[in-house]
């Protein structure tokens, strides 16, 4: 049996294949005939989209893409496709049901799909499809996964069949760099230098002093403004307005104060590490683990945050200017809320800050 080469798109290693090779098997992707020149030829496509993509007047790819695969019979060489399309000659069903009980007879799921048809790419469908039929060597060239999207769904699918094809001992070879991954516990921890966090702070520190003294303005502002609205019903539309404006210069103390925190933090999490082991090391994976965790904290304040706006200000429009009992009432309800207002707004900046700052520390450890 021939040596199988699947031949991805990348210009990496696409064109280091033999193509003069008799013993080479090649297989390819989608459109890459019509009009790649890379590819001087393949024994075989794979084009795994639905019809209504394939058969699009307006593709994306190649709008002589549908002609092409709707060729007469020798025309294209082997077109392996979702179902058998009459309108194609050269198709070939995908064998699914026959991959799964060929090869994953013991592989067993307990998940919401419950289904053993693991192929997030034309990678993982050629892999499984040569480990299926027999053969003893299989090749990646031009294969990399490198984008968003493919590396988001595309990467695990693959790695998962070239993993099939090792324990089953295929001689697998990727001509690739999607295996040089940091290793997780030897690279992919690495030293943040500790006075990056200390500079951070010293940074941080005095605009944290300055956006306190503006927002404690602010806040003297409001509150002169509500002394005055408790006896001068006019006297509201520049409350409400000083109100947003404290709310924001809350805000804003709260970011830098929450970017100062967490570079405290992480600085006293360095010390302590390298008090009991002598070095200190950071991930990746934990500051976008703590990114992502205060962003959902932040998530719940802004709702709550909203909805104590909204009380404040159906309070502001009940408050009637006749000084009674109700209007002592509703002032105070409007005192309480307005503070708890303030207070999430804070909050919410701190988190803001918090997240933005674990993001940013996050880049300063490079992805290999």
């Amino acid at each position: 049996m021939k040596n199988l080469v699947i031949l991805g798109s990348h210009p990496r290693t696409r064109s280091d294949v033999d193509f003069n090779d008799p013993n080479l098997e090649i297989w390819a992707f989608n459109e890459v005939l019509v009009h790649e020149g890379f590819c001087k030829r393949a024994d075989a496509i794979f084009q795994m989209h639905p019809k209504a993509v394939w058969n699009n007047p307006l593709n994306s790819s190649d709008l002589e893409a549908a002609d092409w695969l709707k060729g007469k019979k020798g025309q294209t060489p082997v077109i392996w496709m979702l179902e058998q399309y009459p309108e194609v000659p050269m198709a070939k069903k995908y064998p699914f049901d026959e991959i799964r009980e060929t090869i994953l007879p013991n592989f067993h799921l307990d998940s919401a799909k419950n289904r053993k048809d693991f192929y997030g790419s034309s990678v993982a469908y050629s892999t499984a499809l040569g480990i299926y039929l027999g053969y003893k060597k299989i090749d990646w060239y031009g294969i990399e996964l490198e984008q968003n999207a493919e590396y988001t769904f595309q990467v695990p699918s693959a790695m998962f069949w070239a993993g099939i094809a090792i324990g089953r001992g295929i001689d697998f070879t990727a001509h690739s760099y999607l295996f040089d991954k940091p290793l997780y516990g030897l690279e992919s921890f690495v030293t943040i230098d500790k006075k990056c966090f200390e500079d951070n702070i010293k940074g941080l520190d005095p605009l944290c002093d300055a956006a306190q003294k503006k927002y404690e303005e602010a806040k003297a502002l409001a509150n002169e403004w509500f002394e005055k609205f408790e006896n001068l019903q006019s006297a509201g539309d520049e409350f409400e307005r000083l109100v947003l404006e404290q709310s924001k210069r809350a805000q804003e103390y709260g970011m830098l104060d929450g970017a100062r925190q967490e570079n405290q933090r992480y600085l006293h999490r360095a010390i302590a590490m390298e008090n009991a082991s002598g070095a200190y090391v950071f991930s990746r994976h934990e500051f976008e683990r703590d990114a992502n965790a205060i962003m959902k904290e932040r998530e719940n304040t802004v709702l709550q945050w909203s909805q104590v706006g909204g009380v404040c200000k159906a309070l502001l429009n009940q408050i009637k200017p006749k000084y009674d009992s109700q209007r002592r009432k509703l002032l105070k309800e409007l005192r309480q809320n307005v503070d708890e207002y303030i207070r999430l707004s804070t909050i919410v900046g701190l988190f803001t800050g918090g997240s933005q700052t674990d993001y940013e520390l996050r880049e300063k450890i490079p992805l290999a």
